[in-house]
């Protein structure tokens, strides 16, 4: 089970908005919230609708504590406004953007501007109970009314995207709105994640986050029942029509032709329950499937606990909590093959996953299950226990999520900004002219003040170092200001080539009296080659971090290879028809002097990634393949997005164990004693005015990221004093 670090900010007083709040399935939204205020902060409920009858305790307790917004009454709704107009520019400004939204919605204008009348109140209650940040959970309304309350002067926001149904229509739901204006996006999967960035512009892709729905000791904390010898099996969903039953009583048919006997116990309610019973007296099955309605988590743990797997066959999830329950409680699961559920469920491992709508893969998957071995299904349970106690810990996930309402509540000066943190598409939004003009003046007065020399002192002991410097795509306006910086630094000072590197990594950096600079690239785009040309005539050797999945084929065609693959890629840039470079271009680059090294191999996340499988997908595999490529060892490794949140502990042991060269993206002088084993580099950014690059590549911004440096640097070392340096 993972720690729990102490998040940042204390006593922060949060909004959560939820469409419908309580409701007998959102139990994940109440531990979630549960465990936030068990870490010291305030959380005011507010609902859009009433969410009616509620029978469960915890919920029933929850109600009394939820504003309703619908609820609120003429008076109220009529306050609201005189609030929100007391503000004319910003009333305007809300109105036009709940038009837009309803203009591109499938439920139009009208709809958009009760949402506006919504946000008002909210506004106003927000105000009254002095809410700082307020996050909304699911796709759709909730975070619509929030982005209008922020619109009209209200708290920052931030959502939680879940279900599928958010990804299928994301123009309807102005998703790219939502995510753009948000202080941070959550998805509860890579998958999520992966449809999050896939709907939004990639300036926004590093404030698009994974925290997992959570159990809580209620599952986590209990002894280990042992799994029945009784023929029983479980499923436990909302009798609707993307839960998938229908396949589910065809598959019962099937195995009762086999001549097997046993019980399915269906727990829940919904719309499709007198259909659902019907088709099971016309298939003959009435006697082997037992409806047991709508069960509070008592009720629920007792049919999981007496059943030797659940079965969950929808059409159409997120990340199902109860699959998260199921594995707690050591009952393998059978579930199907879709978004997020293949990150929980392992075939053999933790389970069985089936294709979805095939009655006969669930009849197969669902007669091994009843046929197991009680110790078999122990043995699977057991490890679906470690995944979910690993991964789905509400505590953990709560503190995670605190971390980032604190960012947004009180931000760090010193973190960088979306674009800064990412930098790696050739066409992204460039900085307006008055943030433009903010950094090159920025740049005037920093270089001044003599920052430079205060940094180099101060951060680095007046010693000199390693600067490195990282560039991405590169089309012809880029490889010209790759040009330009190139020949302003060597006039001035050492260019170093990839050697260097191993000699600092190993201790053997001599300690001269000039800073030197590396060129690199990440992603292995094929306007890369150009620059590569370029730099072998100019004398200039470079490290070209590739995608290795990515060369020969096009952004489209790299992730359709994983998604084959069970794997949801993070695409480098948002163009599917993108290339990257082709191997001949590689060996090319070789032959002109250049060291091609690895990057993550499907480009996501290491800072969500903690399984040893993803960790070898990602790190393991990158590397194999460029040795395989190079026809040497890969001694060089660039972490994507190269944060520190964007290196989970587990992944820092597993590349430190396989690779002795690893580089981050965020600036600071590489030296040695001085700063992280796990190199630094600045992030070129082709909005920046020169005069601010040029005084980041001479240190005068490096007093910024200080809190980033010292964070890796309590995790991961410091580069090895050798004994020239020390000398």
């Amino acid at each position: 089970m993972r720690t729990i670090d102490e998040p940042r900010g204390s006593g922060m007083q949060l909004g959560y908005l939820v469409n419908i709040y309580p409701s007998r399935s959102h139990s994940f939204i109440r531990r979630e919230i549960a465990a936030v205020e068990a870490l010291g902060h305030t959380i005011r409920r507010y609902s859009i609708r009433d969410g009616g009858d509620v029978l469960d305790a915890a919920d029933v307790a929850e109600r009394d504590r939820t504003a309703v917004l619908l609820d609120a009454g003429a008076l109220r709704i009529a306050l609201a406004f005189v609030t929100a107009m007391g503000r004319p520019g910003a009333f305007l400004g809300a109105l036009r953007l709940a038009v837009r939204i309803g203009r591109r919605s499938s439920h139009g204008v009208l709809r958009s501007l009760a949402y506006l009348v919504e946000a008002c109140v909210l506004l106003r209650w927000c105000r009254g109970d002095g809410v700082e940040h307020l996050h909304a959970h699911f796709g759709s309304n909730p975070p619509a009314v929030a982005m209008l309350c922020r619109a009209l002067g209200g708290p920052s926001y931030s959502f939680t995207a879940h279900g599928i149904e958010t990804f299928d229509a994301p123009e309807f739901q102005a998703l790219d709105e939502k995510i753009s204006r948000a202080a941070f996006t959550v998805g509860v999967s890579q998958f999520g994640r992966g449809q999050l960035c896939r709907w939004s512009d990639p300036a926004h892709w590093a404030r698009i986050h994974v925290i997992r729905c959570g159990v809580d000791e209620q599952f986590l904390g209990r002894s280990p029942e042992p799994v029945p010898r009784a023929r029983r099996l479980v499923c436990v969903a909302r009798l609707a029509p993307e839960k998938g039953h229908v396949p589910l009583l065809h598959a019962v048919h099937r195995l009762r032709e086999t001549g097997r006997t046993f019980e399915l116990v269906v727990v829940g309610d919904g719309p499709m329950r007198a259909e659902l019973e019907a088709l099971a007296r016309q298939l003959g099955i009435d006697g082997l499937v037992r409806f047991a309605g709508w069960q509070d988590n008592a009720g629920v743990v007792r049919e999981i606990l007496s059943s030797r797997a659940v079965v969950l066959p929808s059409f159409s999830e997120g990340l199902p909590v109860v699959l998260m329950e199921a594995l707690a409680l050591v009952r393998p699961c059978i579930a199907t093959q879709i978004t997020g559920i293949p990150e929980l469920v392992e075939p053999g491992v933790t389970g069985w996953l089936v294709p979805a709508s095939s009655d006969e893969a669930l009849a197969a998957s669902m007669a091994e299950a009843l046929d197991a071995d009680p110790a078999e299904l122990e043995r699977m349970g057991r490890a679906g226990a470690e995944r979910v106690a690993a991964l789905h810990d509400a505590r953990v996930e709560a503190a995670r999520l605190v971390d980032l309402f604190a960012g947004a509540v009180r931000p760090d000066p010193t973190a960088r900004r979306p674009d800064e943190l990412r930098g790696s598409s050739d066409e992204r939004p460039q900085i307006g002219p008055a943030s433009g003009a903010m950094r090159w003046a920025a740049a005037r007065i920093l270089r001044a003040s003599g920052q430079v020399e205060r940094n180099r002192t101060a951060l680095y002991g007046g010693a000199a170092g390693l600067r490195i410097a990282v560039f991405h795509g590169t089309p012809p306006a880029t490889l010209e200001e790759l040009r330009r910086t190139v020949e302003w630094w060597r006039e001035r000072w050492p260019i170093a080539a990839p050697a260097d590197v191993d000699e600092l990594v190993a201790g053997r950096w001599g300690n001269g009296d000039a800073d030197r600079l590396l060129v690199t690239f990440d992603d292995g785009l094929a306007s890369n080659y150009d620059a590569a040309v370029w730099l072998a005539r100019a004398g200039v050797q470079a490290v070209f971090f590739v995608v290795p999945t990515l060369l020969d084929r096009t952004i489209a065609q790299f992730v359709r290879y994983h998604q084959e693959r069970g794997v949801v890629a993070v695409p480098p840039v948002p163009h599917g028809d993108v290339r990257g470079l082709s191997m001949t271009q590689v060996r090319e680059m070789l032959s002109m002097g250049h060291r091609i090294a690895a990057h993550n191999n499907a480009h996501r996340d290491l800072g969500q990634l903690n399984q040893p499988r993803d960790l070898q997908y990602e790190i393991g595999e990158a590397m194999e393949r460029v040795a395989e490529l190079t026809g040497a060892p890969c001694r060089d490794f660039a972490i994507g997005f190269g944060q520190p949140e964007n290196i989970s502990a587990d992944a820092v042991d597993f590349v430190k164990q396989t690779c002795p060269n690893v580089y981050m993206c965020y600036r600071g002088l590489n030296v040695p004693g001085r700063t992280p084993r796990f190199l630094l580099r600045h992030a070129h950014d082709p909005g920046h005015p020169t005069a601010f690059t040029r005084l980041c590549l001479e240190g005068g911004a490096d007093h910024w990221l200080l809190d980033r440096i010292r964070n890796m640097e309590g995790r991961v070392g410091l580069l090895p004093v050798g004994c020239e340096f020390a000398a």
